[in-house]
């Protein structure tokens, strides 16, 4: 990639400046945003995305500012979850934090999904095109974005020196060792969890050694539906330290995984920004080094000591026991909850406690929060135990019944439990609920039954298994 001419205005800016240059950050969730501006227009967030081999806009910001279309341009929008395609507009400049870049043009991304998910707006993406352009230092606890001038960078003294080994588009990868195998990854800090790996890659590694699923999960991005497996990793080795016990994911059919065979070396997946964090990364991409500064993430208890509230919220309305449920943090959660903080809070998007331990498959926390009180009901599913039995975690579906919920509780649809994990072909939970005198002829408000549903999702085993307990079309 040619980074001059992205070079250049930034360069001359900082000269005028300084030879540095450090741009504030905003959290939210595990994402860190910066202010942009696009040809000097103010554009609100845009993600720090190192696996992200764009400069990307949000569709309603190119109608704003009018920004024409490249006739005969179409590119393929690529994430590890898949691929489509997408316009390109023409740009003037793209500034970060105040610091303008020279940017010829930008991919259209519809960002809606993430707007949703985040419960901020999400505006657009900063990749490699701007990113590869000089060295450059994320530091997730002091959230910023230091960029430097090539011709005065130094290495941070001391720091440990990674070789970073690139995809065609200029993407990231680092090498890490998973369950004691040596893989090649993708650094992605566009990625709010902690490791991702391609279904095909297990499949064809099964020496990684990835334990049994927590919840199974169809998303729709963006750019495509997916299915995401909520699992667990016994350790993960990065930059020479150790993580234990790691919730993380494995996603099928996941883009970009052992593409081009022969050319370049196929990925195994992403890290995301759960590993990260402990770590102050400066990259610089024209020699292909990476300097690594291990800054270990406080625990809950330090955080809480330094003034952090229990029922603190981020800018999109996540509380801070939510997001220390989606992190896995079984310590955190217990110090959270030992400070007060309200199991039943719910999000500015609905999203509570339990339901952000279902969702993640995690029964430990879930448990914990079912002990001091947190409620098994909820809006959209009607009770908990429907989502854990859609994401087929059968151990989940059995904590909440102990704790009250009930086998023939209905969503806000008519339907089961049952017909849910009849559907989606989760024999285990379907096997446990009927033992536990699930009624597989309950009709929901199609008049369809937990029968209905697995002949229509072609669940041949579950059929066979209903049709033998009784049930009938």
């Amino acid at each position: 990639m040619n980074t001059m001419k992205y070079y250049a205005l930034a360069c001359a800016w900082m000269l005028l400046a300084s030879c540095t240059r450090t741009v504030p950050l905003e959290r939210v969730g595990n994402l860190m945003f910066a202010k942009a501006q696009v040809n000097g227009h103010d554009v609100g967030r845009f993600v720090i995305d190192t696996g992200c081999a764009s400069i990307c806009v949000d569709r309603g910001i190119v109608e704003k500012l009018a920004l024409s279309k490249m006739e005969h341009h179409v590119v393929e929008l690529r994430g590890h979850v898949g691929k489509t395609t997408t316009d390109l507009v023409r740009t003037k400049t793209v500034a970060i934090g105040g610091v303008p870049f020279i940017n010829d043009d930008a991919t259209v991304m519809d960002t809606e999904w993430a707007t949703a998910l985040l419960g901020v707006e999400m505006n657009g993406v900063v990749g490699t095109p701007i990113l590869g352009t000089m060295p450059f230092t994320i530091d997730p606890q002091a959230l910023t974005l230091t960029f430097y001038l090539r011709e005065s960078f130094r290495p941070p003294a001391g720091s440990q020196v990674v070789d970073l080994t690139f995809s065609k588009d200029n993407r990231p990868y680092i090498p890490i060792i998973v369950n004691g195998q040596p893989i090649v990854i993708a650094l992605d800090t566009g990625d709010d969890g902690a490791l991702e790996l391609s279904g095909s890659f297990v499949r064809q590694n099964p020496g990684i050694g990835v334990m049994k699923p927590d919840a199974q999960w169809e998303y729709q991005t963006s750019i495509e539906k997916f299915e995401r497996i909520r699992t667990r990793y016994d350790s993960i080795e990065v930059f020479g330290h150790v993580f234990r016990d790691v919730r993380g994911a494995v996603i099928q059919q996941m883009a970009g995984v052992d593409e081009e065979p022969g050319k370049k070396p196929g990925y195994a997946g992403v890290i995301g920004n759960v590993l990260l964090r402990n770590f102050r990364l400066t990259f610089d991409y024209e020699n292909s080094k990476l300097y690594v500064e291990w800054r270990p993430w406080p625990t809950m208890k330090e955080r809480l000591g330094r003034g952090l509230h229990p029922n603190q919220c981020d800018a999109g309305g996540t509380s801070v026991l939510c997001q220390t449920i989606a992190d896995g943090d079984l310590d955190g959660v217990g110090a959270l909850i030992a400070a007060g903080a309200n199991p039943n809070a719910r999000s500015r998007l609905g999203a509570n406690p339990l339901g952000t331990a279902v969702m993640y498959g995690n029964a430990a926390i879930a448990e914990q929060l079912l002990d001091v009180g947190a409620e098994t009901k909820d809006a959209t599913w009607g009770d908990y135990l429907v989502e854990a039995a859609y994401t087929g975690n059968a151990g989940m579906c059995q904590l909440l019944m102990k704790h009250g919920s009930n086998v023939q509780t209905l969503s806000p649809q008519g339907r089961t439990a049952l017909s849910w994990a009849a559907q989606y072909g989760r024999l285990e939970v379907v096997k446990m609920l009927l033992d536990h005198g699930a009624d597989y002829g309950i009709k929901d408000s199609n008049g369809k039954t937990a029968l209905h549903y697995a002949e229509g999702s072609g669940q041949k085993e579950i059929v066979d298994l209903l049709r033998a307990c009784g049930a009938r079309e």
